[in-house]
């Protein structure tokens, strides 16, 4: 079997090298954002990210040893960097008191301190990024950095409302898909009833009722009819059910006619 480290070996060196250029560059002024900042990036985990890039550099290297250069190995920190802010940022949304079997940077420095050391990190990466006078890389990581800032949105959104359902509740959401590829138009979203279930732990229910996969419209246009079950909470799940269904309903129907997909 492939593990971990198999993938990783033909980049070993270019990872250690990510390592020391990493230590290097991310310093701070004052005792203690130097402490919080060398803590954060103690624990930075399996290292996938930059892992893929130092691969993916390897791969589309035009000579040799292209990819053990000061480019790759900039991108590589872009990436991971913006990863390890969006994770202190992630805990104190999330009240998260763990982090890799450790503190979080929020447990133990509170929430205000870890945000300000999420955003120096961001901060220090762009200013890294910039310095380097590699501006495709950093307009990249921009663009990744503001989507990443929708998807916290969009998740809040769904989740807020999503939060009035019991734990052990499930619901069935069915919703028709027309439109083109490039301009899908998303409507008649539905939320049948919830389905209780004696623990969150149960089997998710079937439904009972099953819509049509596929139908042709008048213009000649197929219309795919979608089903996907949600498990939602946390909540009491009390009276009211059928109006918290509905707010789901014209909540999910607006968010996915405004989202792009990049299609």
């Amino acid at each position: 079997m492939i593990t971990l480290d198999d993938i990783r070996k033909p980049v070993t060196a270019e990872l250690e090298a990510l390592d020391e250029f990493v230590d290097r560059q991310f310093t701070a002024e004052g005792e203690l954002l130097s402490d919080m900042l060398r803590y954060a990036l103690s624990a930075r985990g399996k290292g996938i990210r930059p892992m893929l890039v130092m691969l993916s550099a390897a791969m589309n290297a035009p000579v040799k040893g292209a990819a053990a250069g000061r480019r790759a190995c900039l991108a590589a920190m872009l990436v991971e960097m913006i990863h390890v802010a969006s994770l202190i940022h992630d805990d104190v949304i999330d009240e998260a008191d763990m982090r890799r079997g450790k503190p979080s940077a929020n447990a133990r420095w509170q929430s205000h301190k870890a945000v300000i050391l999420g955003d120096y990190i961001l901060a220090k990466n762009m200013n890294i990024g910039l310095q380097s006078g590699q501006f495709d890389l950093v307009t990249h990581v921009c663009g990744s950095m503001a989507a990443l800032c929708e998807g916290e949105v969009l998740q809040s959104v769904l989740g807020g409302v999503l939060s009035g359902f019991a734990k052990n509740e499930f619901r069935f959401v069915t919703m028709n898909i027309g439109g083109t590829v490039t301009a899908p138009d998303f409507y008649n979203v539905k939320v049948q009833r919830a389905v209780r279930q004696n623990s969150a732990k149960d089997s998710i229910p079937t439904s009972n009722s099953d819509p049509d996969e596929k139908s042709l419209t008048q213009d000649g246009n197929t219309t795919f009819r979608f089903k996907f079950e949600i498990p939602v909470g946390p909540g009491d799940g009390g009276l009211g059910g059928d109006a918290k269904g509905q707010v789901f309903e014209q909540t999910l129907e607006n968010l996915l006619k405004n989202v792009d997909f990049g299609l």
